[in-house]
């Protein structure tokens, strides 16, 4: 372990002693839980994990899930009421494609321990110094253990709830301190793993010797996953606490053993000019960027919808050009991005895109980001979109009114062509226009007018 990962760790335990006594052991309650703070001391804008450690406490192995973060779960709740209320994040009243990140269920033998880091994250803003109080809980589902390696828990499992209340005192920022601190952690995530000592020799006895390479990577496999923990968690950190200096860093996050997305996180949320100029250069076409001899296109569709998202307008011209771009992922993000860049500006080029393009992906993404665009003048757009013969979804046009209206027209049909759509939405519009609310995608409500 490295002197950094151990000065953290140290720490880490430390204040989970002081601050963290165990839970009361009952049936009920078969896991002694420690939670901690990475620092209960730092510098604002510091990286700040939660560090948990659990311990099987029963007479029998236990599968223990440590969670997933599938389309926008937290693993872990997080609440300070003196902090700023609000990431800045918006969230999207209706239901979007995300991704899902989860490792199968931990097997604790009894006595058995594991542990796991979080970054310090939620619903809130660090923004000054002082001292505030960290209300931690998190769930653990847990099974008796099957005996072998499961990707779900059963059924019948059974849930314990750790919580804990911390104290975190934040002190003045020095920028020049905190770029070197940030430095640090980057080269300790760069640093490649070193492996177990493989001291095995082949003396012609095949299966003495599978045997002791099984043996070897099941002593190495512990080590190896706790070092990419580390390494990830430390990812996590810099992507969330993002400081001013490092964009050249967060740029050379696009090859192994970096992590692409964790780089445009990063510079995404820092947002500065070269945080902005970060991005766009990511998504330039570069034919060489190859990973073990696979093109990297991943890197461009993502820097430039994180591009659109920072709000620099002045970008919206590079945004457009790229709707016409060889590679469709880079196309969608363009597409998109011109909603969120352009808003009523977009309005002719998305217009042109959904009756001009033979893509039944692009047509849809192009009706749908209209409807993201908080515009009245996207309503009669969308509208005569229903008669155009073009590939795509029919409804593509009636979920991006809605969206813009809140207005969802009955149809006596079960299954409504879109003609009948688009008179229900024309006669709608006739009488409703000139009053109606315009929505942004953001803008929720429990229901829809009918």
């Amino acid at each position: 372990m490295s002197f950094l990962s151990a000065a953290l760790r140290c720490t880490a335990l430390a204040a989970a002693a002081l601050t963290a006594p165990l839970l009361a052991q009952t049936p009920a309650n078969p896991l002694s839980v420690q939670i901690a703070l990475s620092k209960p001391s730092a510098m604002l804008g510091e990286p700040l994990w939660v560090d948990f450690t659990i311990t099987n406490t029963s007479g029998q192995a236990l599968a223990v899930s440590w969670g997933s973060s599938c389309c926008g779960a937290t693993e872990l709740t997080v609440k300070v009421p003196e902090a700023k209320q609000g990431n800045g994040e918006p969230k999207n009243c209706g239901s979007m494609a995300c991704d899902c990140s989860s490792s199968g269920p931990t097997t604790l033998a009894p006595g058995a321990s594991d542990s796991h880091r979080y970054v310090l994250s939620g619903n809130f803003r660090l923004t000054r110094p002082g001292v505030y109080t960290v209300h931690i809980s998190k769930d653990f589902p847990y099974a008796a253990a099957s005996g072998k390696f499961d990707v779900l828990l059963p059924k019948d499992r059974q849930t314990q709830t750790a919580s804990q209340e911390l104290t975190l005192t934040l002190t003045p920022e020095d920028p020049a301190k905190l770029l070197q601190l940030e430095q640090s952690l980057a080269a300790e995530a760069a640093k490649p793993y070193q492996r177990l000592a493989m001291n095995i020799t082949n003396n012609g006895d095949h299966d003495a010797y599978m045997a002791a390479v099984r043996a070897w990577s099941d002593a190495d496999r512990p080590a190896s996953r706790h070092f990419n923990e580390e390494r990830y968690a430390i990812y996590q950190g810099l992507a969330a606490y993002p400081a001013a200096g490092m964009e050249p860093i967060f740029s050379d996050w696009q090859t192994p053993p970096h992590n692409v997305g964790y780089g445009i996180s990063a510079l995404a949320r820092l947002n500065t000019p070269e945080a902005r100029a970060a991005l766009a250069h990511l998504a330039e076409p570069v034919p060489d960027r190859l990973v073990n001899g696979v093109k990297q296109s991943n890197s461009r569709w993502n820097a430039l919808r994180a591009l659109a998202g920072t709000g620099d307008r002045s970008y919206l011209p590079l945004v457009e050009g790229y709707a016409s771009d060889e590679d469709p992922q880079v196309r969608r993000s363009a597409i998109f991005g011109m909603g969120e860049l352009g808003g009523e500006d977009a309005l002719s080029l998305l217009d042109k895109i959904a009756r001009q393009t033979t893509s039944q992906v692009e047509r849809t993404d192009a009706i749908m980001t209209m409807g993201r665009t908080k515009s009245a003048k996207a309503v009669p757009l969308l509208i005569a979109l229903f008669d155009v013969a073009s590939p795509g979804d029919p409804t593509a046009p009636t979920y991006a009114l809605s969206t813009l209206t809140h207005h969802a027209p009955p149809n006596s049909m079960p299954r409504p062509t879109a003609g009948q759509m688009q008179a229900d939405w024309r006669a709608w519009w006739a009488l409703h226009g000139a009053t109606a609310k315009i929505y942004g995608e953001f803008d929720c409500a429990d229901k829809f007018d009918q």
